[in-house]
């Protein structure tokens, strides 16, 4: 099924909420959905543009979005697993790099299939969930895990300021609205409490990643630490640290509340450069055969270098 069939809208810049766009690539996507990619001349962001309606994303999320991520499928791929244990790891460390999690209140929003929430209880933490898929949820509160099966707008008229820890992994590339996403998520903070959200790393992406595979019709936007720390910061939330998980492949920001800044007093990505490295990475993927293999195996070099980089660089910790 065609989920952009009648379903396509252009929307303002996600980040900036400008209308000033270049167009970058067309593709069809790991769904077999076409998707278009634009860069945003203020602010440098890529992303989806047009991109499906709001009826058309709730639509794909509640039906093929799930099916296609279902546990059934995936817990059966054990590197799949050891990938995802280890952004929950990731984010964990970084979060106890300023608490400790143990006797803390920490929310996951879209915990998904619960890695981060086992992980987090394994550490001390008092573990709840937000989950839109019912399914997902449900099998969580098997387990014994506090999940509310629905939205974060729905979750948070009940529970303002009850947390101290939230976590947004790989949440806000779905979000057609992160600014408000990430208010709401910040209003169910306790006093002192922070937010820390992890997301796909596009610079990476673009340089030792498979881009343009790696783009597909639910990621509506693709940051870098400039892009993720601006949208920190434009939503209200003053960046305490940015660090990298998955050897770079993933780019994490922790904040606490505090007051928008304006976007125009920001270090932003260069438009032409983000429009530039997206198509020589494009122009890679699509080489003929012959190139595309020097390509691909000098990236697998690369990338064996920044995984070793990544694996004799310390680990800092705030006492």
């Amino acid at each position: 099924m065609n989920f952009n069939q009648e379903k396509k809208q252009a929307y303002p810049c996600i980040l900036c909420g400008q209308n000033d766009f270049t167009h970058i690539i067309d593709w069809i996507d790991r769904h077999r959905q076409p998707v278009s990619l634009s860069v945003c001349q203020t602010c440098g962001l890529r992303q989806l543009n047009p991109r499906m309606n709001d009826a058309g994303l709730e639509k794909f999320y509640a039906s093929n979005y799930y099916k296609f991520y279902s546990m059934d499928k995936r817990s059966e791929n054990s590197k799949w697993v050891k990938r995802k244990r280890g952004i929950a790891e990731g984010i964990l460390n970084a979060v106890e790099n300023h608490r400790q999690l143990k006797g803390f209140r920490l929310l996951d929003v879209g915990c998904g299939h619960g890695f981060l929430l086992t992980e987090a209880r394994a550490r001390g933490a008092y573990v709840s969930g937000v989950e839109p898929s019912v399914k997902h949820a449900e099998r969580l509160h098997d387990k014994g895990f506090d999940v509310h099966a629905g939205t974060l707008e729905q979750f948070a008229a009940g529970h303002s300021g009850q947390y101290d820890i939230v976590v947004c992994s790989h949440v806000l590339e779905h979000s057609g609205n992160p600014q408000e996403f990430l208010k709401c998520a910040s209003s169910l903070l306790a006093p002192n409490g922070f937010l820390c959200a992890e997301v796909p790393n596009a610079q990476w992406q673009t340089v030792y990643g498979r881009h343009p595979v790696s783009i597909h019709i639910a990621h509506l936007c693709y940051h870098t630490e400039r892009s993720l720390r601006a949208l920190f910061e434009t939503s209200g939330l003053n960046v305490l640290s940015t660090s990298y998980g998955l050897y770079g492949g993933s780019i994490r920001a922790i904040g606490v509340p505090g007051l928008p800044r304006n976007l125009k007093e920001m270090d932003l990505d260069d438009p032409d450069e983000i429009r530039r490295e997206t198509l020589i990475a494009f122009n890679r993927h699509t080489a003929p055969w012959p190139f595309k293999q020097f390509w691909y195996a000098l990236r697998m070099v690369r990338k064996a270098i920044v995984k070793l980089r990544f694996k004799q660089t310390p680990k800092s910790r705030i006492p």
